[in-house]
């Protein structure tokens, strides 16, 4: 606080004049901090230079009246001109009038009604709103002029009227155990997790509010159908925010509609006397209540019967133990949460362990249960934002806590990405996690085909690493489709061939679905990759594959034979020989064949002719031919080593000193897919990738055998200034402006 203090200081000194307005004081709680505000607005008026103005406005409240008359400053106190505030009320009556639930009014009608609240407002907002709510119910104007001639005359008496409806509606039990809920709890609570709350019962409501001696139970079947139930129950003691904005999970939350609803509460005088909101009654019935919770679910699930979901697990799980810790901290019997609770044994329920693993730690625990011994190692996770915690529990290979948070959350919250941009299936699906997936799949109503910001599927993530387990798991789902394409339009199988993964091709494969010859944006088929990796077991394997087309030509008119020679890769380039239905001389776009491809690499094969003569298995690599194409250098990119490679073809009589500054002077290829400047350039290790990075939020990952960006780093908020590979290529790690290095895995390029 002294630090924000010292900022506004600053910040006023460099004002020409400041404005401050502090209203509604009296809703500041607690009180001690209601002192400290008032404090602080008279230290800002001792230090004025006379540029800062400051008005506060409050209900006249005893302590908050009496804190600013002791200020040694100037100050002006303004009473409320009761007539000029009804007049206020008045016209937001007025507005209030035109909507639509008044539109059956006749207009003599909404004027009577005006003009009475208007007048008995007594300069009270609040009691007026909640008067036109009261009068907005009724359907006649017999009705309506009845319940006009029956108001409360003020607020607490509209209060009373509230609860004594209530309680005439035989809900006490459930309304008491919300309110509690609101007033004492940690969070703002979702609308669905206050409708379970009322589905808590007391074994005796009656028992005095500083009594502890009282037990909750959970009783399912007394949740309400729907969720808004509550708000008709509560009407005028609470309010709901649709957009979420206090809740972390983005849902639907509950909260007192005004301060003046929870100051009644608490107050002495409310009526019904037995709606009295008390700190350790309240804390007590909230702690119970996580406790029979948990108690419940690990029940129902032994007995295989769970009513789905259970919203308030994520809560009871984490939060119980604040609540505990407040009773302890207010009372001296430090034995109270061991009186409360069952002893713990070998035999405790999946809930109530993760309660003591996740969220109680290790003081607790041992405090509370001193012969339990040490808690398991712990897991950083926020059960409150829902999302956060399924990936975290997914990366972490938690299945325990995987099922608890699916069962406790809403059927949608599993298919929602991260702020990673991914899912928690699809976090498990790239790592390999088998038993997670399955997890997933038998959640039920879980989108296997939900893609990620490259727009990959978890089959796809999962066969581009590898996993085979986990593609089994998501090939045998109803709803899997294994020809979706990421954003460079490659398939499941793209990926497994180009990663060399035979056993997940043979999967794809025998789905009987996946399209061997399905063509990415840059006209490759899976052959085409596989070809040019150096994959020979899976080229064997799509060699084999009833209608495969081996001649497909991608983008640069090149085949798989084409890559497979420039490659290097004798074996496969003998495997494509040997077939009937490839073409043993293609030409690409540039005029070159594969002998030319080949050549220009170093890898270079006998010409076509010779090869049919002599066998396809006779290969030939000169060092240096005189009579070698002097055209061949120009499809060279000059990498350290390639630039090499490139001199040692030269006939003798064309090499000089000069070599090695002359044989640059051409360009091989425009690498253009970049927005702004680039600032730095990387080879990796093998000399088969470059990485491109500058003035711009992603990084460029080029293959040097394909002449192409092989996919986009994204995720920097800034321009990328570094770029670095690991000693075996397998990670790259890029550094921003946005003051970020951010580490990424190009096993899949």
């Amino acid at each position: 606080m002294e630090d924000l203090d010292r900022v506004l200081l600053d910040l006023l000194e460099l004002s020409g004049n400041a404005y401050i307005v502090v209203d509604a004081l009296d809703e500041c709680a607690p009180r001690e901090l209601r002192s400290r505000v008032i404090d602080f607005l008279g230290l800002l008026s001792r230090l004025d230079r006379g540029n800062t103005h400051i008005l506060v406005t409050s209900r006249r409240e005893p302590d908050i009246e009496e804190a600013i008359k002791a200020l040694p400053i100037p100050k002006d106190l303004v009473p409320f001109r009761v007539r000029e505030v009804n007049r206020d009320i008045r016209n937001h009556l007025r507005t209030l009038l035109q909507l639509s639930a008044f539109t059956r009014w006749s207009e003599p009608l909404k004027q009577e009604v005006l003009h009475y609240l208007a007048e008995h407002a007594d300069g009270v907002f609040r009691w007026a709103d909640l008067q036109i709510q009261t009068l907005s119910r009724q359907e006649r104007e017999k009705d309506v002029r009845k319940a006009l001639r029956k108001l409360p005359k003020d607020l607490e008496a509209t209060y009373e009227a509230i609860l004594k409806r209530i309680q005439a509606e035989d809900k006490f039990e459930e309304a008491l155990a919300i309110l509690r809920w609101l007033a004492y709890s940690t969070r703002f609570l979702t609308l669905a997790e206050a409708a379970e709350v009322a589905a808590f019962e007391v074994d005796d409501v009656d028992v005095l509010p500083e009594s502890d001696d009282f037990s909750v139970a959970f009783h399912p079947t007394n949740r309400f159908l729907e969720a808004p139930s509550i708000q008709r129950i509560l009407a005028g003691l609470v309010t709901v925010d649709e957009k979420g904005k206090f809740s972390e999970t983005r849902d639907v939350v509950i909260y007192f509609a005004h301060s003046s609803v929870s100051d009644y509460l608490h107050s002495s005088g409310v009526v019904p006397a037995s709606f009295r909101l008390d700190f350790h009654n309240s804390h007590s019935f909230i702690f119970k209540s996580c406790i029979a919770y948990m108690v419940h679910y690990d029940e129902a699930d032994a007995a295989k019967r769970k009513e789905l979901p259970y919203p308030l697990m994520g809560y009871a799980c984490q939060r119980a133990g604040k609540h505990l810790e407040s009773l302890l901290q207010a009372d001296n019997r430090k034995d109270w949460g061991r009186r409360r609770l069952p002893e713990p044994t070998g035999k405790l329920g999946k809930a109530l362990t993760l309660y003591l693993r996740f969220a109680a730690g290790e003081h607790f625990l041992v405090q509370v249960f001193p012969r339990s011994g040490r808690p398991l190692d712990s897991l950083a996770f926020s059960f409150d934002h829902v999302q956060a915690a399924l990936s975290t529990a997914a990366v972490a290979g938690e299945i325990e806590l995987v099922k608890l948070i699916l069962d406790s959350c809403p059927r949608h919250f599993a298919n929602s990405a991260t702020l990673a941009g991914r899912t928690p299936l699809q976090f498990a699906a790239v790592l390999g996690l088998s038993d997670v997936v399955s997890c997933f799949l038998q959640f039920g109503n879980v989108d296997v085909l939900a893609a990620d910001y490259t727009g990959c599927t978890p089959l796809i993530l999962a066969s581009a690493r590898g996993h085979t387990e986990v593609v089994r798991l998501l090939l045998s789902h109803q709803d899997i489709r294994s020809n979706d394409t990421d954003e460079e339009d490659r398939t499941a199988l793209s990926w497994a061939a180009a990663g060399g993964h035979d056993e997940v091709v043979g999967l794809l494969l025998g789905h009987g679905h996946a399209n061997p010859n399905a063509v990415d944006c840059r006209g490759r088929t899976a052959l085409i990759w596989a070809s040019s990796l150096g994959r020979t077991t899976v080229v064997t394997q799509l060699l084999g594959v009833t209608g495969i087309e081996p001649d497909r030509r991608d983008i640069l008119g090149r085949t798989a034979l084409s890559w497979a020679a420039l490659r290097g890769h004798r074996d496969i380039t003998s495997a494509l020989l040997g077939r009937h239905d490839v073409t043993v001389n293609p030409i690409d776009n540039e005029g070159q064949d594969p002998d030319a491809l080949a050549r220009s690499r170093g890898h270079a094969i006998l010409s076509t002719a010779d090869a049919a003569e002599s066998g396809v298995d006779s290969f030939d690599a000169p060092a240096s031919s005189s009579d070698a194409p002097s055209t061949t250098l120009c499809s060279s990119w000059m990498t350290t080593g390639g630039k090499q490679a490139a001199i040692n073809q030269l006939p003798d009589n064309l090499k000089t000193n000069e070599t090695d500054v002359d044989i640059a002077d051409f360009q091989a290829v425009e690498m253009g897919n970049h927005w702004h400047q680039v600032w730095h350039v990387v080879f990796s290790n093998d000399g088969r990738r470059l990485i491109t990075c500058g003035n711009f939020d992603s990084a460029v990952i080029w293959s040097l055998a394909c002449w192409t960006a092989l996919f986009t780093l994204k995720g920097h908020r800034g321009p990328i200034i570094r770029a670095a590979w690991s000693p075996d290529d397998s990670m790259l790690i890029t550094a921003s402006i946005d003051k970020d290095a951010r580490l990424w895995d190009s096993d899949v390029s």
